[in-house]
């Protein structure tokens, strides 16, 4: 239930907006708007070290995350992944409404890196998901649209990202 805005670096980018790392477990992220912030949501990001919960030898970054219900858009500045997913296990992202308008990627969800276990279900979105470790990670891929164009919505430059009556995307996912 936050708003974040513009999460970004005066000289380059940053790291996610919201980020779960060093075997964080069961994290829930849920009913968050992100807008025009260079990377969204992150369940892990590195290879567990010293500084991990467990050590080292924990073999994830991340446990059992869900990502559901959230709202990212970027829509006036470039944007990296909106959701990822790296050294993660059982992680779950769900109903979850993403557009970016000006991209340095051409997806907005991803999992990727040794081990990684993710189901992905039931998002709308304006661009594709993509495994970026095939044969490393893992993910099941459900019920999702990722090919949804800004009439769609009432109004996304005004912040209103509803449907609009008769949207493709109604009834699907």
């Amino acid at each position: 239930d936050n708003e974040l805005r513009r999460i970004r670096g005066p000289e380059g980018p940053p790291g996610p907006a919201l980020l779960f790392w060093k075997n964080c477990l069961d994290t829930v992220v849920r009913r968050n708007l992100l807008i025009d912030c260079w990377r969204g949501i992150a369940f892990g990001l590195a290879p567990p070290d010293g500084l991990s919960r467990g050590g080292p030898e924990v073999g994830y970054d991340h446990q059992n995350g869900l990502a559901e219900n959230n709202v990212i858009l970027a829509l006036t500045d470039r944007a990296d992944s909106r959701i990822e997913n790296s050294y993660a296990l059982n992680c779950r992202v769900l109903h979850n409404t993403i557009f970016t308008a000006t991209s340095t990627v051409s997806w907005t969800i991803e999992y990727r890196l040794p081990g990684s276990t993710v189901l992905i279900g039931n998002n709308l979105a304006n661009r594709g998901i993509i495994n970026r470790s095939p044969g490393e990670a893992t993910g099941v891929e459900t019920g999702n649209v990722t090919n949804a164009r800004s009439g769609w919505f009432r109004n996304l430059q005004g912040g209103d990202f509803h449907l609009q009556a008769g949207s493709p995307a109604i009834d699907h996912g």
